[in-house]
């Protein structure tokens, strides 16, 4: 786990790399966050973050202007993971 501050100046950095934006408001996994989303032809990746908290939620593929698959619209969600961290008692437990 970062510290809060560590993980600002984190996203900051991440943000202020040539050519991520801010992409849009999302849901994943039932959780609302901000996409900083980086592009190329093909596809465009997405880091999603709880503007609240910091915390990272998950990813996802977006299909770019241009998919390498003719069949599929741009914009098409290609995939998607997510995570969840939370607190524990102990080592190894859930």
């Amino acid at each position: 786990m970062m510290p809060p501050d560590f993980k600002a100046q984190w996203y900051r950095a991440i943000a202020g790399i040539d050519g991520v934006e801010t992409v849009e408001q999302t849901t994943l996994d039932g959780r609302s966050g901000i996409a900083l989303g980086l592009s190329g032809v093909h596809e465009r990746r997405d880091l999603i973050i709880d503007p609240g908290t910091g915390e990272f939620i998950g990813e996802r593929r977006v299909a770019g202007a241009t998919p390498e698959d003719p069949w599929i619209a741009p914009g098409t969600v290609l995939g998607t993971s997510s995570i969840t961290v939370r607190p524990v008692d102990e080592l190894g437990s859930e």
